[in-house]
């Protein structure tokens, strides 16, 4: 992956000039996001994890000491108890799920948005961007371009 992104970055270069220094910023800000992101979603799960093992283990006592907690009548104390255990765990697997998704989001945008900073930024720059850069003529670029055969092929 790093040889092709080398490559990559090399032909752009090529192509666009120094507007390939917009991507590789861009590049860099959404491996830095998603890094973040990685680290911040394993302590959400961490969290998430210690709060289902606190509710299995009051679920677990309730259901051990049932005749007791009849006898005494204190179903809503264990109950209010329960309830938290879950509330706090609703919390934190709702903030994991947002950091998965803001991920997903980001590494979904990730080619549209570098590509738009890339080519904007050579356009500002005035790079002119053609299909075939001087070495073919118009109707040989528009037709490999478009996919069209050209030549003595053509013709059979």
């Amino acid at each position: 992956m790093p040889v092709q992104l080398a490559i990559a970055m090399f032909l752009l270069y090529d192509s666009l000039g120094a507007a390939v220094i917009t991507s590789v910023v861009g590049i860099m800000c959404v491996l830095v996001f998603v890094v973040l992101g990685t680290r911040r979603n394993n302590r959400f799960q961490s969290n998430v994890v210690k709060c289902r093992d606190s509710r299995m283990k009051a679920t677990n006592d309730t259901l051990n000491y049932m005749r007791v907690i009849k006898f005494q009548a204190w179903e809503e104390h264990f109950n209010k108890r329960i309830q938290a255990f879950r509330k706090s765990e609703f919390s934190w697997l709702t903030k994991f799920m947002y950091s998965i998704s803001a991920n997903v989001v980001v590494m979904l945008c990730t080619p549209v948005l570098i590509s738009t900073l890339t080519f904007g930024t050579a356009l500002l720059l005035g790079v002119r961007i053609d299909a075939c850069p001087g070495h073919c003529s118009e109707p040989q670029a528009s037709s490999t371009f478009c996919g069209i055969p050209s030549g003595p092929s053509h013709n059979l």
